[in-house]
């Protein structure tokens, strides 16, 4: 990895695109009945045709509520204060449709794809689909196709937060009430910056009897951070773990619960789950771990205990487990490694958990804790790397394995890299990935930033926030193929937010991509690079259902002749690139002058080369967009376009330009 990683110059554009279903419905709805006082949250009732609000039980009980108000199919729905709009009036008719406008032009409530997790909810005209079809349980769920609850994207109680599907596991952010009357949210008073999103951040796994501090970070609507907040917490099962006035956390019994901060009337929440008490040989400060490897036999569980482990460095064997307690530290003090395979045959199945480790100086292009190799082959297979902290090390944080799942972990500053490698089948799931490359002292035109993948089959990359990155946020960067990039969270990378390059196979799906590009290391502002999604010479990527807000650029594609690189699945070009079902706001003009910058597109700097703009199944389908103040905000056939020229281009010719 990295002798083909360089991003070439080029001229590149962004694309998006939002596709609209359905057919014709004019049944006539009841006139709306008189509702019950929000202190009181009535029962969830289906199948009567009455017109009310839907509350969620989030802090706020905030309304659902059509995007912009708009009654136009494939408009996106979202919670939002209930304010009293007839974009918050829903029938729920015996039909099993949920309908949206029901007084004037009913639409019907849908799934924007085949009932997977992560498919965002839109308006549709009605058309008796089973993505159409909504069933009320006890439990206050309202259940969709493939039995999916209807929840709100990263539970986030903010307005503009988008619905979509889920498994049903008991959020507060899959409880809904249609009985309660709405009612309108009492400004900020003068002078008080109103609270727009509450984090929290807490270990995801905690030994019984072990505590733990929770902390919440409040942000406004700019994304600043508030301080000074007064922060309530609660804990949703208190014979699991209970919290503090102060956030701090004590685990009771096993079992799971959710830990929420709640200020300014908004909220955030932190899962945790308490395991029992684990026995194991007991390692202490000051001794050695690989000593105690060495002494045990494969398969061996090692409690690490509280306090700091100097310069430790670990080969494991098989199926061993490294579990941490609450203030347990490796500090490498310049060692090569805390985790690595060693020689063949490598360990399978090891896992290391709840370890803060820091200050190790791995070799170029590889790993503090390191699972894998320059390719797949190289790879260890089945570690489970789950709620670390890994950080202010050399090189890379994390390098994956084949069939590795990498989650819960807290991932920062780290020189190079956050999470990198070359594997099969593995999973990097819910972590927080930043401040990547924090010194800007490595090149980017090589290697730093957040994430970077080669030579990957199968990766997913999903439910992540990352953010923050000196260089591409999630990178994948050579031969990569099957990708599954959803539900991530990927703001303020300086760089683009998720960049495709020569790969192949990839669906980027349900993120929310903010503020990317605008702090690019290579100042490369004079192509359409440093968009929030970037395909670089890639061949089959689907785009779809993302928000992609507030980026140097929107989606583009960039070809280049990348005729010199190694071609695994392929010719490196772009080639059935769709982007569609996408919200893109565009609405900042370019940097400088001279600059490029635009909400969707493709560019190339090949001379003659018209087959990726005619004849290679390009297109843009039913995105939205909000592009003023721009005049030629898309990017097709060597130039810039206004929205009249990109439409007779053919693309988005369903699309909605704001």
């Amino acid at each position: 990895m990295g002798n083909h990683l360089a991003l070439r110059v080029a001229s590149a554009l962004a694309i998006v695109t939002l596709s609209a279903i359905g057919c014709s419905d004019a049944t006539q709805t009841t006139p709306e009945r008189i509702t019950a006082p929000t202190s009181a949250l009535a029962s969830l009732t289906s199948g009567t045709g009455v017109s009310s609000t839907i509350t969620s039980r989030m802090t706020g009980a905030p309304c659902v509520t059509v995007v912009n108000e708009s009654n136009v199919a494939g408009t996106a729905v979202q919670i939002w204060n209930c304010y009293g709009s007839p974009a918050q009036k829903y029938s729920w008719m015996a039909d099993g449709s949920i309908r949206a406008f029901p007084s004037t032009t009913p639409m019907c409530l849908g799934t924007a794809g085949t009932g997977q997790d992560g498919d965002r909810i839109v308006i549709q005209t009605c058309n008796g689909s089973a993505q159409q079809k909504w069933t009320a349980t006890s439990a206050n769920e309202i259940r969709g196709i493939n039995g999916k609850c209807l929840d709100v994207v990263n539970a986030s109680a903010a307005n503009g937060a988008r619905l979509m599907l889920w498994n049903c596991y008991g959020s507060a952010s899959q409880k809904w009430d249609n009985a309660a009357s709405s009612s309108s949210t009492t400004p900020p008073s003068s002078g008080q910056t109103a609270v727009a999103t509450v984090s929290v951040s807490l270990s995801s796994t905690l030994p019984v009897k072990q505590t733990a501090q929770a902390t919440a970070t409040v942000r406004d609507a700019s994304g600043n951070v508030l301080g000074g907040q007064t922060i309530a917490w609660t804990s949703s099962n208190t014979s699991v773990a209970t919290v503090s006035t102060s956030g701090l956390v004590t685990a009771v019994a096993a079992g799971s619960a959710t830990i929420t901060a709640t200020t300014g009337g908004k909220s955030g929440s932190a899962a945790l789950t308490v395991t029992a008490a684990v026995s194991g040989v007991v390692v202490l400060p000051g001794q050695s771990i690989q000593a105690a490897v060495n002494a045990n036999p494969a398969g061996t569980t090692f409690i690490l205990k509280a306090g700091t482990h100097t310069r430790q460095s670990v080969i494991p064997k098989s199926g061993d487990v490294f579990q941490g307690e609450v203030g347990t530290i490796l500090d490498g003090q310049g060692a090569a490694y805390a985790f690595s395979k060693g020689g063949t045959p490598y360990p399978s199945n090891v896992t290391i958990r709840g370890l803060k480790i820091t200050g190790y100086s791995p070799a170029t292009q590889s790993a503090t804790v390191d699972a894998g190799g320059y390719y797949p082959s190289e790879a260890t297979t089945g570690w489970v790397i789950d709620g670390n902290e890994v950080s202010y090390n050399g090189e890379y944080g994390i390098r994956i394995g084949n069939s590795s799942r990498v989650i819960n972990n807290n991932v920062h500053h780290n020189n190079r890299l956050n999470i990198a490698g070359s594997a099969n089948n593995a999973l990097v799931e819910n972590n927080e990935i930043a401040f990547g490359n924090y010194q800007n002292a490595l090149n980017t035109n090589f290697e730093a930033g957040g994430t970077k993948f080669a030579y990957t089959d199968g990766l997913i990359v999903r439910g992540n926030y990352v953010h923050d990155n000196v260089g591409v946020g999630i990178h994948m960067d050579e031969n990569n193929i099957n990708t599954t990039i959803e539900s991530n969270r990927i703001v303020s990378n300086g760089s683009e937010g998720v960049a495709i390059e020569i790969s192949y196979a990839t669906i980027i799906r349900n993120n929310t991509v903010t503020n990317n590009g605008w702090k690019d290391p290579r100042n490369r502002y004079t192509y359409l690079w440093n968009a929030g999604i970037g395909v670089h010479a890639s061949q089959n990527v689907e785009i779809y259902g993302n928000t992609v807000s507030g980026n140097y650029a929107g989606i583009v594609g960039i070809e280049q002749n990348r005729s010199a690189d190694k071609a695994v699945y392929g010719a490196h070009i772009i080639q059935n690139m769709y982007v569609h079902n996408n919200t893109v706001t565009q609405n900042t003009l370019p940097k400088t002058s001279g600059a490029l910058s635009v909400a969707a597109g493709i560019a190339t700097d090949i001379a003659g080369n018209t087959a990726v703009f005619t004849s290679r199944n390009n297109r843009f389908v039913g995105n939205t967009y909000y592009v003023s103040p721009n005049p030629q905000p898309f990017a097709w056939q060597f130039g810039t376009r206004t929205v009249s020229q990109w439409k007779a281009y053919g693309q988005d010719v369903s699309g909605i330009f704001n």
